[in-house]
Parts: structure tokens; sequence; C-alpha cells
């Protein structure tokens, strides 16, 4: 800010910026003086947008013609229709009938409103461990874009990097427990918008038999084929050699040492293409 005179008078303009919407109108308002006006001069980026003297008329650069109306009392100034171009600063210059002259600044930033927001993913399924993008896109005014999982904020971590002034979030790797709704959300000062995406992640199988590993001949023979999958995975037993049923739990009632070897669990993932097997030896001791 630059100003002259006593200092009393040095602020002329709260303090700035002023947030304007493209196409709509903007208020320069002014802090109320005890002086009466004697002229009034507002500038642009060191060009004249209108020019007063008590009691003559306004001089109105050509350029803003049915785009202002003054204040002649107070200074204030309204600019109309505004556009992107009208961003920058603006200087008044009051001179007052005592004869002191005054000047004050400030800044207009002019928005366009957001819209037509969206969240553009990778196509196809999405694995993990794999290396994924997402980008947040809109139109408009883009001054803030932030990210969410659920109802907290998204922050940056080993595997989670933010590019192009947080638009573009990158899962490297992909992780299982980043399935989840996610939210981008776009803002300006003028307004705000967001968008919604679910992150399904696929992955496994992960397998392990659970059940003992020694029986007494006569038990009754349980095991479960534990898998840790999405989509769940297709499950098959083969025992001794031989394929078996095709359910996660094996059951044998009654048995004898003729069931002991080698028991094993195959899971198939038809999305991530994943096969994996957990083995089990069993013994079956006589009485």
């Amino acid at each position: 800010l630059t100003s002259s005179g006593f200092s009393q008078e040095q602020n002329l303009l709260p303090p700035g910026p002023i947030s304007g919407e493209v196409g709509k109108s903007v208020l320069f308002t002014t802090i109320p003086s005890s002086q009466p006006i004697r002229g009034i001069r507002w500038k642009f980026s060191g060009n004249d947008v209108v020019n007063y003297s008590h009691p003559g008329s306004e001089t109105v650069n050509p350029i803003y013609n049915g785009r202002v109306f003054l204040n002649r009392s107070s200074g204030e100034l309204e600019l109309k229709k505004l556009t992107l171009a009208d961003s920058g600063e603006y200087t008044l210059i009051l001179t007052f009938e005592s004869g002191l002259g005054f000047q004050d600044s400030t800044l207009l930033q002019v928005f366009e409103p957001l819209f037509n927001i969206s969240i553009r993913g990778p196509e196809g399924n999405l694995i993990e461990n794999s290396s994924v993008t997402f980008t947040c896109e809109g139109n408009g005014t883009i001054s803030t874009t932030m990210w969410k999982k659920g109802m907290e904020i998204l922050n940056s971590s080993s595997s989670i990097t933010f590019l192009d002034d947080n638009r573009t979030v990158v899962f490297s790797p992909l992780l299982r427990s980043d399935s989840g709704n996610y939210q981008c959300e776009m803002s300006n000062p003028i307004s705000h918008g967001f968008a919604g995406y679910n992150i399904i992640v696929n992955y496994g199988p992960d397998v392990k038999i659970m059940g003992v590993q020694t029986l007494e001949e006569g038990s009754d023979i349980l095991l479960f084929c534990s898998s840790d999958s999405f989509p769940p995975a297709t499950v098959s037993w083969t025992v001794k050699g031989m394929p078996f049923v095709n359910t996660p739990l094996y059951v044998k009632e009654n048995s004898n040492s003729s069931d002991s070897g080698n028991y094993s669990c195959t899971c198939i993932n038809k999305v991530t293409g994943i096969t994996a097997s957990a083995f089990l030896i069993l013994t079956i001791e006589g009485k």
C-alpha cells in the first residue's frame, strides 16, 4: 500500500484481496472519512478506470463503459460483468476539500465457478501391488484440490503420492487396504464441488490350512482351507495326490492309518490370476 498525508487517512480500503465471479459484479468498498470528497480516481494496473472531480462529471475509460458505477460521496466503485482479465491491483486516489490527497490499493481476484468435476481412473480391474493413477478433473478456476477417503483427508505416504497440485494421486503399490470410497474436492474462493470414486482392490489368495497335524485313529479329520481373497477364490483339495472336495472344509469321519499323508488346498482368484496352495502333513496314530 502507498499513501500520502496524515496517517489517520492512509487506509482508504478494507484489507484485500477481493474475490469476484466471472460475469458477476464486485463492489470496492471504502473506509468512511469525515472529510468531504472533492476528487475520486480509480486506476487499474496504472490505467484510469474512472475519474471524477466535484462538481463536474465522471470520465470513464471507454473500455469500462457500462461496467462501472461510482459512488461520488464515498468513492466506492462497482465493477460489473467481470472477466478474468479484470484480476489485478486497483488503486483509489481521493482528494478532499481540505486539499489533502491520499491513495490506497487492493487486489481483485476473479474466478470462474467450478463445474463438471469428475475422477478419471484406470480401466479394468484394480490388482493389489500394481501402480494406479487417479486424476481429479474439472472446469473453471481451480485453486485447491483435496482428496478424502471416507470422511478423512487422504495424506501422502510411502505408497501414496500427489502430483500436479494435488489433482493426481498415485498408489504405488496399490494395497488391499486402499479399497474404499474416495472423493476429490475442488474449490476456489467463490465456488466448490466434488466427485466420488469407489476403489475396489482385487487381491489374493493368501492360503493356509487350519487343523491339527496329528490325530488318534478313529478321530474325525476336520481341515479348513482359509483363503484371504477378493473376489472369493475357488477352492480344491488334493489328498495324497488325488483330487478331492471343492469346498473350504474337508471332513472325514473315523480316520485310520491309511489317511496319513499329504493334504493340500489350492485356491484360484480368477481376477488376479493368482493360484496359491497350502500344505499339511497329517499323521494318524494308532490307539
